[in-house]
């Protein structure tokens, strides 16, 4: 989405900026702010309310986490006045992003498998830059795990690309646990629906 100069202005101020506060510092509104630590209520596409935590590292750089996901990131992130967070990358370009554990929900429906060791970085080009490890079985026998890069658009959450080695077609992901809950789910139901057709009949 496209934000005008009249927009940026309202959002890139120094009272909505996420940074380390101190005894001069302004914390924006709807938030709880320490000394490295601050946590607001931001608010998602679908008008969801989430507590979005950043922690800004003494060796520089934040760290950023919902609902139990991080993500580090140099990118300076603002909270506008009505709950939405924004970051401004590259170029000197405002959007607005989604939160780390929308990213993960995004891999979770390209990869739908079991995801390990997971690591997420947001970075000034304006894409969240995924690594992670999925459990598979090579040749149908042996366990292994695939080490997994991945790409989301901050601002849409579209998946960019995934990229796994090379020998990925000769493995078979190890379902998660919530994959096998659904698909047991699917066939529950499809029995309960046969029965009843043989019940009319």
């Amino acid at each position: 989405v496209e934000i005008n100069e009249n927009q940026r202005a309202r959002i890139v101020r120094a009272e909505n900026m996420l940074r380390r506060f101190d005894e001069t510092g302004e914390c924006p509104e709807n938030c709880d702010c320490e000394e490295d630590t601050i946590k607001c209520q931001i608010e998602t596409d679908e008008g969801v309310i989430k507590e979005l935590i950043i922690h800004e590292r003494d060796s520089g750089g934040t760290v950023i986490k919902s609902r139990n996901f991080n993500a580090s990131t140099n990118v300076t992130l603002y909270k506008s006045e009505e709950g939405k967070l924004y970051g401004v990358f590259k170029n000197n370009e405002t959007k607005r992003i989604i939160l780390p554990d929308e990213v993960r929900e995004r891999i979770k429906e390209r990869i739908r498998a079991h995801l390990e060791n997971e690591s997420i970085n947001l970075s000034e080009d304006g894409r969240y830059e995924i690594e992670a490890r999925k459990r598979a079985r090579l040749f149908f026998l042996f366990n292994v795990r695939e080490r997994i890069n991945a790409e989301v658009d901050a601002e849409t959450g579209e998946v960019i690309r995934t990229r796994g080695p090379w020998w990925g077609f000769l493995a078979r992901d190890v379902k998660d646990d919530s994959e096998i809950e659904s698909e047991e789910g699917d066939e529950d139901d499809s029995d309960e629906e046969e029965n009843e057709t043989n019940s009319s009949e």
